[in-house]
């Protein structure tokens, strides 16, 4: 699923550069789960970014 990532090292270089590869891949993925529900949420249920206000 992650590009390259079984061809990363077997070593504490590898490990590292796996822990960075599945962080990223998550953070995308994250990324697309969000921008689905705030889509989803303005075309479903009338919500909208503006209604949004700042709270201390």
């Amino acid at each position: 699923m992650i590009p390259g990532y079984d061809e990363l090292p077997s070593d504490e270089n590898g490990d590292e550069a796996a822990f960075v590869a599945r962080y990223e891949a998550a953070i995308e993925l994250a990324n697309l789960v969000q921008t689905g529900l705030l889509i989803d949420a303005t075309e479903n249920d009338g919500w909208s970014p503006e209604q949004v206000t700042a709270t201390p």
